[in-house]
Order: structure tokens, then sequence, then C-alpha cells
């Protein structure tokens, strides 16, 4: 047979943009082998692609929209013997490699309607064989450093204002928040005031953390939004003034924006909802944007848990399981070495958790009523525009930090 195995172990599954990839590709062979070559492959893409069927002279057609873009090729040559004068023996061998990232790269990311996804791929040459290949997906996260963002730092104070049929006096909600810019892991402390001098009696307060995604193409854009993080609050009394207090604690996310890439875009924002307790009348939403950070708003909140630069960095969470046989792995610090100096609060990596499936169905169901009914959208498998098909799911990480009290608790 002679080739045994192949497959390539990253040092770590988490990059920085503009740091460097380091790994192994590790070759087993039964026996002695004449090899034409082995070359490594490093790519970072963008792919968009979605379905839609619309009703045409009472026939339903099919359009479908894709977009794509390129972040960075790069190939290496780790062995080579063309006149085929080499041959490998029997046992193991391990070929070390290492390639520069771009400073400039987007975020990994998996949606419904795209991704965004960086990987390192093997090709070995055997005479008179199939060519042979392994392929490791990474993650590369790009700092967005809630310290230079202009409006991270501002307060948030929001009002909303609503007369229901019928009733003279209005309905007042304000929402605040201490800053507009958070990082996964950190608390978003909401305050409510509600002022209900109507007939009508608000229930409960329903606070989410709602992520908007846009996928862009030449001809259109497809919006999904999805609900992160839900809390309900009962009021006391439902009529009269009241103020509610929320705690939504963010979870592992990909960071707002998506800078560097032009065909997905990520919003998050705090909504506020005044429940009524009527059937005739509607609920009253009240809507700030938010921007989560890579990088936490030292103004405001400094992470725990810090390790001097002479230690180690700390291996992944332990909750986390690399795919294939990929051995656990130290994340890179040093980008939030270089940002805090000495003491090191250095984050865990994790997925990003699906919202629990009874009310993500819950909201499925109302996105697709409020939705526009003559244009249906569906993901026609975005892993299957892959040209070789070798990785069929991923799952990036992201950093998540730990935090005490707060610096400040403006309001």
């Amino acid at each position: 047979m002679g080739l045994k195995k192949f497959k390539i172990i990253l040092d770590s599954p988490v990059f920085f943009a503009g740091q460097t990839v380091r790994g192994k590709l590790r070759l087993t062979l039964d026996k002695p082998t004449k090899i034409r070559g082995i070359k490594l492959k490093y790519s970072g893409d963008g792919r968009v692609r979605w379905t839609e069927i619309h009703m045409i002279n009472g026939s339903p057609a099919t359009y479908t929209y894709s977009d794509d873009e390129t972040y960075f090729k790069h190939e290496e040559i780790v062995f080579s013997s063309f006149d085929l004068k080499d041959e490998l023996d029997v046992g193991e061998h391990v070929f070390d490699f290492e390639s520069d990232l771009p400073k400039h790269l987007p975020n990994s990311f998996e949606g419904r309607y795209g991704r965004i996804r960086y990987s390192v791929k093997g090709v070995i040459d055997v005479p008179k064989r199939l060519t042979s290949k392994t392929k490791v997906p990474f993650t590369v996260v790009s700092l967005l450093d809630l310290n230079k963002d202009p409006i991270a730092a501002n307060p948030v104070n929001e009002e909303k204002v609503k007369t229901f049929w019928g009733h003279l006096k209005p309905l007042t909600v304000k929402l605040s928040l201490p800053v507009r810019g958070y990082v996964p892991g950190q608390v978003i402390p909401v305050k409510a005031l509600v002022t209900n001098d109507t007939g009508v009696e608000i229930k409960k307060l329903r606070v989410q953390l709602k992520k908007i995604t846009n996928f862009h193409t030449k001809l259109k854009t497809q919006e999904v939004k999805e609900v992160i993080t839900e809390c309900d609050l009962h009021l006391e009394h439902g009529h009269g003034k009241e103020e509610a207090s929320i705690d939504l604690k963010v979870p592992a996310l990909p960071p707002s924006r998506m800078e560097y890439c032009k065909i997905i875009d990520i919003d998050y924002k705090v909504i506020v909802e005044a429940c009524v307790e009527s059937w005739y009348h509607k609920n009253m939403k009240t809507v700030t944007d938010i921007v989560i950070g890579s990088v936490p708003l030292l103004c405001y909140q400094i992470p725990v848990a810090a390790f001097p630069l002479s230690r180690s960095p700390p291996t992944l969470h332990s909750e986390f399981r690399p795919l294939g046989d990929q051995p656990p792995a130290q994340v890179a610090s040093q980008p939030y070495q270089d940002i805090y100096g000495g003491e090191v609060a250095i984050p865990i990596y994790e997925e990003t958790m699906e919202y629990p499936s009874e009310k993500r169905e819950k909201h499925k169901k109302k996105e697709k009523e409020d939705g526009d009914q003559s244009a249906k959208a569906e993901n026609v498998g975005i892993e299957d525009a892959d040209s070789d098909g070798e990785v069929t799911s991923f799952a990036p990480l992201y950093p998540v930090f730990k935090f005490g009290t707060r610096n400040n608790d403006a309001s």
C-alpha cells in the first residue's frame, strides 16, 4: 500500500490576523515509497449562497444568489523529488511548516447563508496512484478593539413612547446601558424605566440580545435575525412607574461589522419589549445598537484571571474538542499581551452555542410570518460549494473573557 497515514496537526486551532500559522505534516508509510512531491496549500475565502422561489406567471421559478471573496492563497513545497531518485523509508516522517497570515483578515464565521473559512491543505503526489489529500480548518481572530471604537465607550439612553388606541396617556420606556461596547463573557446590565399611564396593563418586559447578519450578493441581500439571549422580567404592578434591571450574558460570538469582508455584515441590538396584557394591543419595543468586540473596553471593566508573561498561555476550554484527532493545543496569546502589558487576562476560546431549540423555532416562525411571503429563501448548502468537499462542517472559536466587578456603573 505504501501510504498509511497523512495528516496535518496545527500548533493551535486559533490564530490571529498577522500571526504565523505553524504546525506539522505527519506522513506514515508501511513500505519504502517513492514520492514525487508534497505541498501545502493555505487559503482563506468567504462565500455566500442561497436560493429563492418566486412565482412567475403562476409557476414557481428558482433563483440562486451567490458571491465569494478570496482573502489569501499560498502554496509551499515541503518535499520534492521530481526525478524519483529519493525514496522515503518505512515509518513516520514529520515535516514542520509555517506561513504568515496577512494582517487584514475578516474573522472566521459560519452562518445560515454564508461563511468565512481558513484552512491548510496537504497534497501528496505518489506515482501511479491517486493524489492523496488532507485538510484542516482553523479559526482566524481579527481583533476589534473597543478602546479604539468611536462609540463603544458612550452610554446609551433610548426612549420610546407609544399611545394605545382608545387611550389618551402614553406608555414610555427608557432603556439605559452604561456603555455601548461589550465582549463575549461580559454582562450587559440593562436598565429599563417603565412609565405606564395608560389603562393597558404591562405584564412583563422581554429583554433580548439579537444578532442581525446580512449576506450580500451583487443582486440582492439576505437578512437573518437571531435571538442570542433572552430574559423575561415580570413587573410587580403593570401600571404607573416601575424600574427594572436585567443582566444579559454575552456568549461566544463573532465581532460586529465583519471588517475586511464585503459580503457579510454583522450587527447586534439590545431590545426591551413591553408586553401588554391585551390581545388587541401590540407590544412596544425599545431598541438600541451595541458593539461586540474582541478586546474589552478597559475604561469600563478589566478582565480578571491575569497570567504573567513568563507563564505559558492556557489551553483551550475543557469542553472544546478539536475536529478530527487533533490534540488540545495552546492558543496564541501574544496580541493580548501586547495590549495589556505585564499582567495579561488571556481569554478562553469557545464555540458559539445555538439558541435553545424551542425558542429558536418560535422566533423562526415569527420571522417567517413577518417576512415577505412572495419569496422563500433556502440554504442550498455552503459546504457543497467547496471544491474538494473534504471539510463538511466547522465551528469557529471566539475569545471569551472572565470579569469581576465593573470599574464604573454609569447610567
